[in-house]
């Protein structure tokens, strides 16, 4: 039975490195991006600022899955929050029934707690967890674009 809690980056981020580097390889856009590389630094950087979270899924005290958020200030309302959602994973073996939106709903559950007023999230287009973000209430906001603009060879 898998237990969904709010974790420290800090107790989790030794833990965190071999599901953060599985999910870069399934998520990973195709035409050769760079090897995973955390930016350990800035993550706990966010943590000392109260900005990161991190909401996880154990098995019998293994890490076996996560969702990773960044708090911020809504641009326009002065007393409001938002999440972004920037990694959320969950080992294979356990992608069934309904362990993805326990974990989406733990996450949320928390994000209340502090006080966010608006929750964004996504996934990569190799990776459809659109059906997951509408059972769970959320409606399609925003597309967002990217482009490389530096080389991968620094």
């Amino acid at each position: 039975m898998l237990k969904f809690d709010s974790e420290t980056w800090s107790k989790v981020k030794d833990e965190f490195h071999e599901l953060g580097r599985r999910n870069y390889e399934e998520c990973k856009i195709s035409g050769g991006d760079k090897p995973y590389s955390l930016h350990q630094e800035a993550f706990d950087y966010m943590e000392s600022e109260g900005l990161l979270h991190v909401t996880t899924a154990r098995d019998d005290g293994k890490l076996v899955g996560y969702v990773l958020t960044v708090l911020s200030p809504r641009h326009l309302m002065f007393d409001a929050f938002v999440s972004q959602t920037i990694g959320i994973y969950l080992k294979p073996e356990y992608r069934k029934g309904l362990n993805g939106v326990r974990l989406m709903d733990a996450d949320e559950f928390h994000m209340m707690g502090l006080g966010v007023h608006k929750m964004y999230g996504g996934y990569t287009m190799e990776k459809d967890l659109e059906p997951l973000f509408l059972k769970r209430g959320w409606v399609l906001h925003e597309k967002h674009y990217t482009k490389a603009i530096r080389s991968n060879d620094g």
